[in-house]
């Protein structure tokens, strides 16, 4: 009860094994997990704020949509969503890198904490490169700024760098996962590191009021979820470059389809289509009757201005179990139905205009 028993306790020993980590806390979201590593941190160097990227779903709680509107509206997020102040590192359409912390650690007032997020959500799942990565933890093991990975998509993510999740939570303070973004969980996330430090964030927990009386379902559905899944990942990101390779050569689709990043560091990849929304809706919907799924919903116009694109939506593509179950084929004829239905609507577009 209230977050002690030997099943979850037990689990969290699993986990400090797992990540390499000296304590471990399960919690029942997220949001409440990270929150509790910002007060920790940042209760201990006050007056100064915490850097972030700008895409950070720390900052924004969302998915992206237009990503123009990102840098805009960071310190105002950063005060209402965080209730602190926050600086950004890097830019919203792009990974952080290096150049990046370097510029960001070097303002006054230092940054008391530095989230890096693997890999980020709001770029098509791409992450810091490993050079980089080793490069800003030397900086911060030297400024004496703290580390933390948001590694909310730390599962999709790691088999991109072909390391273990052990080797890249070691390079950070703290570390955040998620076990429903994924693995499938009903819900739940885990906090891991220094055990005074753990020990600190399970009081702000208790603060929050995330300690419910019996947490035992959502850490059941954590435990059998990682145990089932967390060594799927491999292979889901095999399976999904080679979809995105498929349509990227293929010379039809590949006029009206691109992806970012062009190939997938992760699970999770951007898919832009040429097309407004309602005619890409009707389309999708023609194939869906025909063919199959290809997307759950287009989520906005993303980054596309930033890159250089226009009259493009996306939509994240999230390799799992059940798609990467889909025949090749079917997912190739299913988007060349798209690719002739936009081209069919260009041309007539073209012929009004004439």
């Amino acid at each position: 009860m209230y977050g002690l028993g030997n099943s979850v306790q037990a689990f969290e020993h699993e986990l400090t094994l797992y990540f390499g980590k000296p304590s471990c806390s399960l919690c029942v979201t997220g949001t409440a997990s990270q929150q509790s590593m910002l007060r920790v941190v940042m209760s201990k160097k006050p007056g100064r704020p915490a850097a972030l990227h700008p895409t950070s779903h720390m900052v924004w709680l969302d998915c992206l949509t237009d990503g123009a509107i990102l840098e805009a509206g960071f310190s105002e997020k950063c005060a209402e969503n965080l209730g602190m102040d926050g600086v950004m590192c890097g830019e919203a359409h792009r990974v952080m890198t290096f150049l990046d912390v370097e510029a960001c650690l070097g303002q006054e007032p230092r940054p008391a904490l530095l989230a890096v997020e693997l890999g980020q959500r709001m770029n098509g799942g791409a992450s810091m490169c490993w050079d980089d990565l080793l490069k800003t933890r030397a900086l911060c093991s030297t400024l004496d700024v703290w580390l933390h990975m948001d590694g909310a998509r730390l599962w999709e993510a790691a088999p991109g760098y072909g390391r273990t999740c052990a080797e890249i939570a070691s390079q950070f303070d703290s570390v955040y996962v998620s076990f429903y973004k994924g693995l499938g969980a009903i819900s739940g996330a885990a906090l891991l590191g220094p055990s005074d430090f753990i020990a600190s964030s399970k009081t702000w927990l208790k603060r929050m009021g995330t300690v419910a009386f019996s947490c035992a379902p959502v850490a059941l559905s954590c435990r059998e979820c990682f145990r089932k899944h967390s060594s799927e990942f491999p292979d889901r990101l095999i399976r999904l470059r080679e979809f995105v390779e498929a349509l990227s050569t293929d010379p039809f689709i590949n006029n009206v389809v691109r992806f970012d990043p062009p190939v997938p560091q992760s699970c999770l990849v951007h898919c832009y289509v040429h097309g407004e929304p309602d005619a890409l809706e009707v389309a999708h919907a023609r194939v869906q009757h025909a063919h199959t799924k290809l997307w759950g919903r287009l989520r906005g116009c993303g980054h596309t201005l930033e890159q250089g694109h226009g009259g493009e939506q996306y939509f994240e593509w999230s390799m799992g179990p059940q798609n990467a179950s889909l025949p090749l084929e079917a997912l190739v004829d299913g988007w060349k139905l798209i690719a002739a239905s936009v081209a069919s609507s260009c041309a007539k577009e073209h012929a009004e205009r004439d």
